[in-house]
């Protein structure tokens, strides 16, 4: 009668002796708590008497199993519940109270890691970013985020990296070479590039990556962009066993053959989201299996090569980073960054204003960006955006074929007043998607100026029936805001004589006879074939041989003009081809932009970021200055993070 109560008893004094331990350890300062073997020791005994049908043996079992590794770490919240659900069923009244105890524990351990991540020696430089985003994985096969971007640009290095002038340099290469007919590419990899557990960066690690980013197994998005490597196809429809163009030299030389020659092959290898990845951690996971693998789920610590080294991501709520004592470009000048998830808007502006964060990676409002401007310790800089928004044109329209009517329409939209009046400022007009700055005419920016009057002169010409209906397929307009500008640029038109009806799709459909336009967002890609190939060649956003717009039938010699321009090696005779092309697609307009909108950035005044420091600080929406794009917006996040600095 009285042996039950007496187990209860030794049993709940146990579990409460274990929860106390662990959240006491949870909360200290000291890196030592209680091993695996003392807790399955204290359970053990707890339970030995104790009506569960559980053997203290498997109990054992069951927590050396969890237990990462033998030498003593403390143990995770993970270890606790299991220990504790395992040490439950002795009774309902066990059961309730380990569960309360347990959670309260739980509870007490993620508020000290939260504390411990806040909290900076007084001597220690910390940089806090705010994304909008949270990390259900650290894959990057099929990476589309940019905070993903931010992860990898902190944690990995790429062979190359894009400079602030649109060039490459070296990142893990310290130098590389094209053949001269562009067949291959020949990189020389930096002898100081180790990984964050010690072992050397070598050649196999690049030939892993870019095999692993070719292997549809791996579930990527990047089997497309890799193949113009030779037998990078082969491989992905397995019909080969190996990529053949990846071929290692020495530990620090790999040769990469080209399918056919590419003077564009860096763009693709150095670009957003491709980090050098660790093959002797991965070399013996499927490639099925990867994306699931601890290092990309959070439960172990990832390996990278970057000036930062991975410490932990707590779910939902934040990744801490620490500088790498051994990065091959010197030690950081920051100690450690933080990248913290706070999805709310107004809760990411309170935490800027309270010192809790110091740049908000994504932001929107210009209420927000005006009060950023106002307040003396932030400021507003933004990143070239990589997307124009416009329309393209169904040239299968017979009423289409007259280029005037497209150039009526840039004519009759005042663009400038849109980004003043309805974008905060934001935004630069680009009256096509091809928009890098190395092949930029000055004329192109001025080409369609707001002109009612020139508008209507063209439709005039173009014998323009101003009773027909012109339909504009767009996808679901995302809030107030945008069917507000629709509504504007709608009042635009038929001030001239458009008679515009916008219809909403959530797909994106090939054009039917009932579409005239589609409206959208263009990437510019980090080189002009990027769209041009995407939108004009076979295999490309087209299903068919024809591309989307059906320009390509109007205009056949436009094909050749691209494959000119991919193959040419001269990047100043690349640039006059691409002024060739555009000045033809400025004038036919199949895609018709109506502005860029670039990547506002709230920063705090203490962060020193020598190509963000070459600009000025806004004074105004007006004033918000735009930094180069180095291939792409989120690059500029990218290039040399060491030099970075926080000023006390």
């Amino acid at each position: 009668m009285n042996s039950k109560p007496k187990v209860r008893i030794s049993l709940w004094s146990a579990l409460l002796a274990l929860v106390l331990v662990v959240a006491l350890a949870c909360a200290s300062d000291e890196p030592a708590g209680p091993t695996a073997e003392e807790i399955a020791s204290l359970v053990k005994d707890a339970v030995a008497d104790a009506p569960t049908g559980v053997t203290a043996e498997e109990l054992q079992a069951a927590i050396v199993a969890a237990q990462p590794d033998a030498t003593g770490d403390q143990l995770t919240s993970g270890d606790i519940q299991r220990v504790i659900a395992a040490s439950l069923a002795s009774t309902e009244e066990a059961v309730a109270a380990a569960a309360t105890a347990a959670s309260a524990a739980q509870t007490a351990a993620q508020e000290a890691a939260s504390q411990a991540a806040m909290a900076a020696a007084p001597d220690e430089k910390v940089l806090r970013f705010r994304i909008g985003q949270t990390y259900a994985t650290f894959a990057p096969h099929a990476a589309a985020s940019s905070g993903l971007a931010l992860f990898y640009n902190m944690l990995y290095s790429r062979l190359l990296q894009p400079n602030p002038d649109g060039f490459f340099e070296g990142d893990i290469a310290e130098k590389w070479e094209m053949a001269p007919d562009a067949s291959s590419y020949t990189f020389w990899l930096d002898p100081r590039a180790k990984w964050h557990d010690g072992t050397p960066v070598t050649a196999k690690d690049v030939k892993f990556t870019y095999t692993s980013y070719v292997n549809p197994a791996a579930g990527g998005r990047k089997v497309g962009a890799y193949s113009i490597i030779k037998g990078a196809t082969a491989f992905s429809e397995g019909t080969a066993d190996e990529v053949t163009g990846l071929v290692v030299l020495d530990d620090h030389t790999i040769r990469i053959d080209m399918e056919e020659p590419s003077a564009i092959f860096l763009q693709t290898c150095c670009s957003l989201r491709n980090p050098i990845l660790p093959e002797h951690i991965y070399r013996d996971v499927a490639a099925s299996d990867l994306a699931a693998h601890p290092t990309m789920t959070g439960e172990q610590k990832p390996i990278g090569s970057g000036p930062f080294k991975f410490v932990e991501h707590v779910p939902d709520q934040f990744v801490t980073f620490v500088a790498n004592d051994d990065y091959r470009f010197g030690r950081p000048k920051i100690d450690r960054i933080e990248i913290h998830m706070i999805p709310s808007h107004d809760a990411a502006q309170i935490a800027a204003e309270r010192g809790e964060v110091d740049v908000l990676y994504h932001s929107r409002g210009a209420g927000l960006y005006q009060a950023f401007i106002n307040n003396p310790n932030w400021t507003v800089k933004a990143a070239q955006g990589s997307v124009v928004g416009g329309f393209f044109t169904n040239y299968r329209k017979p009423y289409l074929q007259d280029s005037r009517v497209m150039q009526a329409m840039l004519h009759a939209v005042d663009r400038e007043a849109i980004i003043e009046e309805l974008r905060s400022g934001n935004g630069t007009v680009y009256n096509t998607p091809l928009a890098h700055s190395w092949y930029q005419k000055p004329e192109w920016a001025t080409r369609y100026l707001y002109d009612p009057d020139m508008a209507r002169q063209l439709l005039s010409e173009a014998a323009w029936d101003s009773s027909r209906t012109v339909i504009f397929n767009t996808g679901p307009f995302r809030n107030e805001a945008a069917r507000a500008e629709a509504a504007v640029i709608q009042q635009y038109l038929a001030d001239v004589g458009f008679k515009i009806e916008w219809v909403e799709d959530s797909a994106w459909n090939a054009f039917t006879s009932e579409y005239d336009f589609r409206t959208g967002g263009f990437s510019t890609f980090a080189d002009p074939d990027g769209f041009l190939s995407y939108r004009f060649m076979p295999g490309g956003a087209s299903s068919t041989d024809e591309d989307e717009t059906g320009y390509i039938v109007f205009n056949p010699d436009l094909r050749a003009m691209i494959i000119a321009g991919k193959t040419e090696l001269d990047r100043n005779a690349r640039a006059k081809i691409y002024q060739d092309i555009n000045d033809i697609l400025i004038e036919d307009l199949p895609y018709g932009g109506w502005f860029m909108t670039h990547s506002w950035y709230p920063q705090n005044t203490k962060l020193r970021i020598p190509h963000f420091d070459r600009v000025k600080n806004a004074t105004s929406l007006a004033t918000v200055p735009v930094i180069p794009a180095f291939t792409h917006r989120l690059n500029v996040w990218k290039y040399h993070p060491e030099e970075w600095d926080i000023t006390q």
